[in-house]
């Protein structure tokens, strides 16, 4: 549950069932649901004030518009090691790092890796 800083009370929920949700904790209701990412979602990060971004199982990297409330982007985080993205961080006003590693982490020749974004590019 990550509090979103671009509407008051609103929080948003990584769901392991590929739902991200906004959820108000004034009215105790979800506001917002969809389901664009396959399995479990791990993390929800604010990246701008309007923007927030999740990451999961799939790979997949999605923007979200919290004003428009559905997502705008999507990126395969690192094709060479992927297959989840489990970590998301800001670390700059419009940039964030991801975490991503194979699903089996001590079989495979590929180990995890991080991955910079920057929204403005």
């Amino acid at each position: 549950m990550t509090p979103l800083i671009s509407q008051q009370n609103h929080f948003g929920l990584s769901i392991f069932d590929g739902h991200v949700r906004i959820y108000d904790i004034t009215a105790k209701k979800t506001v917002w649901d969809a389901q664009e990412h396959q399995d479990r979602v791990w993390t929800i990060e604010n990246i701008t004030r309007e923007v927030f971004a999740s990451c999961a199982d799939d790979g997949y990297i999605k923007l979200w518009d919290s004003r428009q409330r559905k997502s705008i982007f999507s990126v395969k985080d690192n094709e060479k090691v992927a297959s989840r993205v489990s970590v998301l961080l800001k670390i700059g006003e419009s940039q964030f790092l991801s975490g991503s590693c194979p699903d089996d982490v001590h079989y495979s020749q590929n180990k995890a890796a991080f991955s910079f974004w920057d929204v403005r590019k």
